[in-house]
């Protein structure tokens, strides 16, 4: 009598949340099977990076920025956009986007791609900063990774993992003040994130509190 008022997931979004169960299982090929046929590029994109063919990724990715393909969401959300200036900032977002993810591909020209992005998106994509700060990051540049860090926090301060690194980038600096407040944040986000509450007491400890 009543299945009608049941808010069954149409087979798209069915087929989606299994290619996203394959993906958690390890299940990396079946995944790109669906993502393939759902033409949710992406998804794609980092499935061929698990399985550690990034030129195939390279391959899709430079497609969707000379418009050969084009990922079903992005058509949708293109055609719901009412005015002129909403698809130039929903484009402008998704060209930032896959130049950062290009930047994940080709590490060799990571630094280009990102700050690519960045210029793209005319100085809004959280993506592009908190992937600029992991590269400075990582080769131990901590000035400009706090400097990255701190604009992809103000952009988008629920992601734990942005304000993990900038904490760590402050210790590294000896900037005690900095990495107490990004550690607080952290524990904030997730009270049972053991490593930041460890982080926290050792910066207290070098503050004499």
């Amino acid at each position: 009598l009543y299945i009608h008022d049941l808010a069954m997931p149409s087979k798209w979004e069915l087929q989606r949340e299994l290619a996203y169960r394959y993906l958690s299982l390890g299940v990396v090929k079946s995944a790109l099977e669906i993502f393939e046929r759902l033409e949710m590029w992406e998804e794609v994109v980092k499935c061929w990076q698990s399985m550690e063919k990034p030129e195939k990724g390279i391959a899709i990715v430079r497609d969707l920025l000379e418009g050969r393909k084009a990922e079903a969401e992005v058509v949708i959300a293109r055609g719901k956009a009412g005015s002129d200036a909403r698809k130039q900032t929903l484009d402008a977002a998704r060209e930032a986007k896959l130049w950062a993810l290009l930047g994940d591909l080709e590490p060799q020209n990571a630094l280009e791609h990102y700050t690519r992005a960045w210029e793209v998106s005319k100085e809004t994509s959280g993506r592009a900063m908190r992937s600029l700060g992991g590269y400075y990051f990582a080769r131990g540049d901590y000035p400009n990774a706090i400097v990255s860090l701190k604009k992809a926090v103000a952009i988008n301060p629920l992601l734990s993992r942005s304000w993990f690194i900038l904490g760590c980038s402050y210790v590294r600096e000896q900037q005690w003040e900095g990495a107490k407040e990004a550690f607080t944040r952290c524990v904030g986000i997730d009270d049972e994130d053991g490593e930041s509450w460890n982080n926290l007491a050792s910066v207290y400890l070098r503050m004499g509190e």
